[in-house]
């Protein structure tokens, strides 16, 4: 499947706010239960106000990679990863349509 190149500028990503953040989710309802024990409270991690990322290399080419968003379910701490640079782009496209 062929997909837009959906990068950013690292700073545009780590500059996400936890509103823009909250909306997002929201918008796509993506409140879903935890895979391992069912619970729907998810967590998003923060560092001194700032939404912490984390950086996965790509196996065909270590010096490149994904910035992904971490979600820790609130129960048993299982995590699941969100693409950081497909969802900027989302929140960014949706407020420019949305104002």
């Amino acid at each position: 499947m062929d997909v837009p190149n959906q990068s950013l500028p690292l700073e545009t990503i780590k500059n996400l706010s936890h509103e823009r953040l909250n909306a997002y989710l929201t918008r796509k309802d993506a409140e879903h239960a935890c895979e391992a024990c069912g619970a729907i409270h998810w967590l998003v991690d923060h560092n001194e106000g700032q939404i912490m990322f984390t950086f996965a290399p790509l196996v065909q080419n270590i010096q490149t990679g994904l910035v992904l968003l971490p979600l820790c379910c609130g129960n048993c701490f299982n995590v699941r990863f969100m693409n950081a640079a497909r969802l900027t782009r989302s929140i960014i496209d949706w407020e420019e349509s949305n104002g």
